[in-house]
């Protein structure tokens, strides 16, 4: 038997809106704020007990260690340095299920993310806590990073998506990418396209992925404040959820899909009469998590949803016995959506076998005494408000370095940040 399990960031201490991410609308129109890291953490938490709650398996993956200097003098590029950004694990790294894998393992390939800086320096601690929890070298594999050079920019798993009519089943891996070589395609003029072509194929083809689809993601959804393909399209076993006008070529990718999947594949398109694209940025409800429900799926969506009354008569009118959403849950993560960040953005989605399970580090699984364990920890460290000089105080800097020491110790992974092994 195989399933979903989900693997959620746990939001750092540094939480913070330093309006960094270009493209990402909610990231800039919030830039400067205070911001609130504790909110921020227990909100989080209370997504993953929400999951844990309803069943389904959940487990966690730590921030990384920032403000990430050497020294407490080494203040130059503090705003990159202290970004929290790694909370957002659906861009840790690519997964490919055993099920679809020719060396009989579970995949993993960590994601460059070399466009942007903040972001850039997340790699090499992935790459570590990675195989720190997936650490069973007979049923797991951890790709490293592909190479950073201009044409290799990978954002990870959220510009992929895997439809499959059982987790069992080999599955058909769907690439959406914001730029290639190919100077006849469209390109965005307001904000950079992140994920390539290139990358993403050097992706499949690292972790010999059989059953591929590449498509592009729109230009117009890009200048929207679209950065990567789950805010604007979500897609779990055999429904693809999206707006009409994410893809490039919508007709031509749909066909694609359908013709390359074994059995129906369901599509719900939210036309822009329903729900503007750019309502559906504000509210992320296509960062939306998407998950197996009876027999059908259920939403995990922002709080937004329910409060703009637009988007809550659509999610209303597609809810029913003949849908194939059968319903929708809500959840708060204000603070984690304010720097552009939702419900699916949090997640990292791995299909398992129950042996994998069971190999995992069993420090990082979620249960009840880990979830009150977490919220005391959270409670003891983080504080209820931050601004941009906190990161420099000499003193905060070492209560962020305690409270991760402390967080080693509760998950038990031992030492894996830089202050600590160094």
């Amino acid at each position: 038997m195989s399933f979903e399990v989900n693997f959620d960031g746990l939001v750092g201490p540094t939480h913070n809106y330093a309006g960094l991410a270009h493209g990402n609308v909610h990231s800039t129109n919030n830039k400067s704020k205070p911001s609130n890291p504790r909110r921020a953490a227990l909100q989080g938490l209370d997504k993953m007990k929400l999951m844990h709650d309803l069943g389904y398996k959940q487990a966690i993956i730590p921030p990384q260690e920032r403000p990430l200097i050497n020294d407490y003098e080494d203040y130059d590029n503090m705003a990159i340095n202290s970004s929290a950004s790694s909370m957002w694990v659906a861009n840790s790294c690519t997964v490919v299920p055993s099920a679809d894998s020719e060396n009989g393992k579970l995949n993993l390939l960590t994601a460059n993310l070399n466009f942007t800086h903040h972001r850039r320096i997340e790699a090499p601690q992935t790459h570590i806590t990675l195989n720190k929890i997936f650490n069973d070298t007979s049923k797991f594999l951890i790709h490293s990073p592909l190479n950073s050079d201009g044409n290799s920019d990978d954002e990870g798993a959220a510009n992929h998506t895997r439809f499959c009519n059982s987790y069992e089943e080999e599955g058909l891996h769907f690439f959406v990418y914001g730029r290639s070589t190919d100077s006849s395609e469209e390109t965005p003029s307001k904000y950079p396209a992140r994920q390539t072509l290139q990358a993403s194929k050097k992706v499949a083809k690292t972790m010999q992925i059989k059953n591929a689809i590449f498509a592009q993601q729109s230009a117009e959804s890009i200048d929207a404040g679209v950065f990567h393909h789950d805010v604007i399209g979500v897609g779990n076993k055999n429904l693809y959820f999206y707006h009409e006008k994410a893809l490039a070529n919508e007709t031509e990718t749909i066909t694609k899909l359908q013709d390359s999947f074994n059995g129906k594949l369901n599509f719900l398109c939210v036309k822009e009469h329903h729900v503007p694209m750019d309502l559906a940025v504000d509210t992320y409800l296509f960062n939306s998590q998407l998950i197996e429900y009876k027999d059908g799926h259920m939403l995990i969506a922002p709080i937004r949803c329910r409060r703009n009354p637009l988007v809550r008569k659509y999610l209303q009118s597609i809810i029913g016995r003949n849908n194939p959403i059968k319903k929708v849950r809500y959840v708060n993560l204000e603070q984690s959506l304010w720097n552009g960040g939702g419900p699916a953005c949090l997640r990292l989605r791995v299909v398992m076998t129950e042996s994998e399970f069971s190999a995992l580090h069993p420090g990082i699984i979620f249960t009840d005494k880990l979830h009150l364990q977490l919220r005391k920890w959270v409670k003891h460290y983080y504080i209820g408000n931050l601004i941009y000089e906190d990161l420099f105080v000499p003193s905060y800097i070492k209560q962020c370095r305690n409270a991760l020491s402390e967080l080693t110790d509760i998950l038990d992974l031992g030492n894996i940040y830089p202050f600590q092994i160094k």
